[in-house]
């Protein structure tokens, strides 16, 4: 009797260790596939956070060169009256003396992750890095860049023409008395001075930079 009771115990012993391997492999295995489908899920939300950058990378591709066609436009303008005597089109010389750079922010991806605190949604570090510098960086500079213009038209270049060269509702000038003013000294260095503010902004609208991040982030994003 006593031994078949121990045979018994050690029969439903082994049962139970079964029992528990199985239970314990059964909670083993869907840890494993949970941790497979959040990563698999975060993979997937990163991959569509890449997307969205890139989308926003060549939108702001395009504004900055609509800026810098705008600011050659003027600067262009500006140069052929004040170096080559070229006096078509006076008129609208308000126009491009007055014409301001202004950025427009396209970073609303980039501010969402930063807010959320989710920008280690972005796997790579240099993926990351080069966003982060990009948008914090340039933007800053974009910034001072556009103040700084705003401030010298409207303290300069309007208060010259408020009591020197009226303009009319169309923001138009009379095309003779342009003529005259150009004879005085401080209406041709404001032009001047707008033609080196042009150049100097366009100096920091590195194109190039959008397209090395975006290389990068193509190159790297499946790392």
């Amino acid at each position: 009797m006593g031994f078949l009771t121990k045979k018994t115990l050690k029969k439903n012993l082994l049962y139970y260790i079964g029992e528990i391997i199985v239970i314990v492999l059964g909670i083993f295995i869907a840890i494993q596939l949970n941790n497979w489908n959040d990563n698999r899920k975060i993979k997937a939300e990163e991959k569509k956070v890449i997307k969205q950058l890139l989308t926003d990378l060549d939108k702001e591709k395009f504004v900055l060169n609509s800026s810098i066609n705008g600011l050659n436009k003027s600067q262009e303008f500006l140069k052929k009256i004040i170096y080559k005597s070229n006096h078509k089109n006076l008129d609208s010389i308000y126009f491009h003396i007055a014409s301001s750079f202004t950025h427009f922010p396209i970073n609303a991806v980039y501010v969402n992750l930063k807010s959320s605190g989710k920008l280690d949604i972005i796997s790579n570090d240099k993926i990351r890095h080069d966003i982060v510098n990009y948008y914090e960086v340039n933007y800053k500079i974009y910034q001072k860049l556009e103040n700084s213009h705003e401030k010298f038209i409207n303290e300069k270049i309007s208060s010259y023409f408020n009591s020197e060269l009226p303009i009319d509702t169309a923001l138009f000038v009379n095309p003779d008395l342009v003529k005259i003013k150009l004879k005085d000294e401080k209406f041709r260095k404001l032009i001047i001075e707008q033609i080196s503010t042009c150049r100097l902004i366009k100096s920091y609208l590195n194109i190039n930079s959008i397209d090395q991040l975006i290389t990068v982030i193509k190159n790297n994003q499946t790392e």
